[in-house]
């Protein structure tokens, strides 16, 4: 509880020897001992750089990938486009809502959240008042609708957001970050409130606040900032 105070891909990685120094270190190398790189600088001091040994030589790849005509890869967009237009399918409330399936995890997160429809007043055995199915679709859809735009336009995956019961029946959705940042969007339990959000960035004093209306147009300028800093 929150309290307020696309075609699988093939990938051959191939490491490269990897020094600090950005000269031409060929030039100086005058040994390998245990996998570490001994090198005599023109500075006459000793360099030691550890490096890691190429797992696989590109040679070693020869002949063994194909190419493929421009005929065989066209014939091929179909079934990608297909694939980037699959929908994960589910229901909230009576109502059908579908995301990409690369945000399923953000579909999981929501019906993961319905629990706390199933939260009856007192639910805190202190007074706390429960909430009800049309404020939790309010912020279903909100978390829907900025993900999938984000998605959409920018090719950006945004991470796990997590919604929660308030002891005033409102619906918080909540999302973090690797590093910090922060957004927490409160939907009133009243009809025709605005939902209220507060974003905070992890190496930044200054907060950024402001209230959207539910179900109307996206507004940008929280987009943008969900898109930089709530990514996976």
């Amino acid at each position: 509880m929150i309290v307020i105070v696309s075609e699988p891909q093939v990938k051959y990685e191939v490491q490269r020897w990897s020094t600090r120094y950005k000269g031409p270190v060929e030039d100086y190398i005058s040994g390998i001992e245990d996998e570490t790189v001994i090198t005599f600088l023109p500075d006459r001091f000793i360099y030691k750089t550890l490096s890691e040994k190429p797992k696989r030589k590109l040679s070693a790849l020869g002949g063994k990938i194909s190419k493929k005509s421009s005929k065989v890869v066209d014939s091929q967009i179909p079934d990608l486009h297909s694939e980037w237009e699959r929908r994960y399918i589910f229901e909230i409330n009576g109502e059908i809502l579908r995301v990409p399936m690369n945000l399923k995890h953000i579909a999981d997160s929501i019906e993961e959240g319905k629990e706390i429809l199933q939260y009856e007043d007192d639910w805190d055995n202190e007074g706390a008042v429960a909430t009800d199915s049309n404020t939790f679709l309010k912020a279903a859809k909100f978390v829907i609708q900025y993900s999938v735009h984000i998605y959409k336009d920018s090719s950006v995956i945004l991470t796990t957001p997590y919604m929660d019961i308030l002891r005033d029946g409102s619906v918080s959705v909540y999302w973090e970050s690797a590093k910090s940042n922060q957004l927490l969007v409160i939907f009133n339990k009243r009809k025709d409130e605005p939902a209220v959000f507060y974003a905070e960035q992890g190496d930044r004093k200054i907060p950024l606040k402001g209230a959207i209306i539910p179900d109307e147009a996206i507004d940008e300028s929280l987009a943008i900032w969900m898109k930089n800093y709530l990514y996976l």
